[in-house]
């Protein structure tokens, strides 16, 4: 099998016709579309979400200029294509966040490539939600996903980069996120990445994708809300399954809405998505029920696919790409991005030996609860031979440990190792850990293998910090910060009625709590902690 590296932009759409082995390419350029997929927030007593909008932009000269280039560039399709093969997208993702809630893991980042490679694979769990007449035109799209072995520099990456940043939040106009100056991280060459990022978007915007953009422009690229990425973390409950990135990514991709590019029965230049008229709503309490007719665009008897990935529904209800919709995400990867497999060193492992120090990281559950904190890394075989045993120093406020393993780690896996748990003595606190592989083994990449991680325990100077999520809550409330144990929690309805209390909880569970605002007041042997909650079933 012949990995193709690939990516595409929602900027030209490409359609190729093979006909009795004669292939013809039709193209058409739209140069003034500029598709933003968000989602607002509203904390009333019921979320108001709503996937994407369109708005129209002019290139900037350097872009017209790298469209051009892009154009004369653009190879022979019949010479790239191939039936059998699965083409591999280099992926980075570029978290940038400011508080703990914002902070994208690991391992959640891999939950979201995951999501990506069942969608395009049509290899996801839910394939037998899709209706029945429209299970024929369901496609395998032949796409997969990889996070980056290698990052520009040619030094190996796990695919994943990390950004604190002091902006509370971006705003979709302005691309901000994907510059370093700007309080975000700027993006590895777009000729040979896919570039994600996932931040803390304004007004409750789950995601967009910046076209027309030539490849080679600084804003190619997919933005993700960090609650709207991947499948576990703080997300929001009708988006909880990674289908934000899936959506996205089909635009990046060259796809249109099902409804067309302005709606009202509108094309979306695929011949076997029936038409619709408007967005699929996201808010009933269950999937639409087939066959959702659409008596303004005579779609019966199958009526709207509302299963699509790119239509509006929620993420537990989409899970289809037709023949159509793959025929024109291949045609526009081979004919934009065809630079991302082509001389691509994107997935390739650099080194031989190579143990790698990825992640540091404090349990936020129990950060800093009764001067304790837990840390976790996450160690990894970057190198092309097994790594059979390493030594690892761990220095916490000036006091170092050395831990010695014997195991054996394999190319490419990872293994995370929890800590003992630490008595944090200061406000200010450190931990630092370097690793390296147990002789005879010479480890070639040394930049990696050092990490380290600066906290503050504020309950140290007396300061109380206490936190309440997800919110708004569907199920199980969760608590966790530094403050004295919880006694009780009494939850307020606006009008100030008690509707009721719980004892001594860790966790709560409020299903069986009316949907609404409420003032929650949880009470420790010291003080009274108020937070605004809203519940939504």
């Amino acid at each position: 099998m012949t990995n193709r590296n690939l990516s595409d932009h929602y900027l030209s759409y490409f359609r190729v016709y093979n006909t009795f082995g004669a292939m013809a390419v039709v193209m058409k350029i739209w140069s003034l579309l500029f598709l933003v997929c968000i989602s607002h927030f509203s904390f009333a007593q019921e979320e108001e979400l709503h996937r994407c909008v369109q708005s129209h932009r002019t290139l900037t000269a350097e872009e017209k200029v790298l469209m051009r280039k892009m154009e004369q560039q653009a190879p022979n399709v019949a010479s790239l294509r191939s039936e059998s093969n699965v083409y591999q997208i280099p992926v980075v993702v570029h978290v940038v966040y400011r508080t703990d809630i914002e902070y994208v893991s690991y391992e959640q980042v891999q939950s979201q490539i995951e999501v990506l490679n069942r969608d395009f694979r049509r290899k996801n769990f839910d394939t037998s939600l899709t209706p029945a007449p429209f299970k024929s035109l369901a496609a395998d799209a032949e796409i997969e996903f990889v996070l980056a072995k290698q990052d520009p520099k040619g030094n190996p990456t796990n695919g994943v980069t990390y950004t604190k940043t002091t902006s509370t939040s971006f705003a979709y106009g302005t691309d901000f996120m994907k510059y370093a100056n700007n309080g975000g991280h700027d993006p590895w060459d777009q000729n040979k990445y896919l570039n994600l990022w996932v931040c803390n978007l304004n007004n409750g915007i789950l995601g967009y994708v910046n076209t027309p953009l030539p490849v080679g422009s600084t804003r190619d690229g997919v933005v993700i809300s960090y609650r709207a990425f991947g499948t576990f973390g703080n997300l929001s409950p009708y988006f909880n399954k990674g289908r934000t990135a899936t959506h996205e990514i089909g635009h990046w991709l060259g796809l249109f809405h099902v409804w067309g590019r302005y709606g009202n029965c509108g094309s979306d230049e695929v011949n076997d998505t029936p038409p619709q008229f408007d967005e699929t709503p996201y808010k009933p309490v269950a999937c639409s029920v087939f066959p959702s007719l659409d008596s303004k665009c005579s779609n019966a008897p199958n009526g709207r696919m509302f299963s699509n990935f790119l239509d509006y529904s929620r993420d537990d209800c989409m899970n289809i790409f037709t023949r159509g919709q793959v025929a024109k995400m291949h045609d526009t990867l081979l004919m934009l991005r065809h630079s991302l497999f082509t001389s691509n060193n994107a997935l390739v492992t650099p080194f031989d030996n190579d143990l790698a120090l990825v992640e540091l990281r404090i349990d936020t559950a129990s950060f800093c609860n009764s001067n304790i904190v837990s840390p976790r890394l996450r160690i990894a075989n970057k190198g092309n031979f097994p790594v059979s045993g390493y030594k690892l120093t761990v220095n916490f406020n000036e006091t170092v440990e050395a831990i010695n393993w014997s195991g054996t780690l394999n190319p490419g896996s990872d293994t995370v190792l929890s800590l003992a748990p630490l008595n944090t003595a200061y406000s200010e606190n450190s931990i630092q850990a370097t690793i390296e592989p147990a002789m005879p083994i010479i480890d070639e990449y040394m930049k990696n293998n050092s990490i380290i991680f600066n906290f503050r325990c504020p309950n140290i100077l007396g300061i109380q910090q206490f936190v309440v999520y997800p919110n708004p809550v569907v199920d199980i409330l969760r608590m966790k910060g530094n403050a004295s144990k919880i006694l009780s929690a009494t939850f307020y309805t606006l009008e100030g009625k008690e509707a009721i209390k719980f004892e001594n909880p860790t966790e709560i569970d409020i299903t069986g709590i009316l949907p609404g605002s409420y003032l929650v007041v949880f009470e420790t042997g010291s003080q009274k902690l108020r937070h605004q909650l809203v519940v939504i079933h």
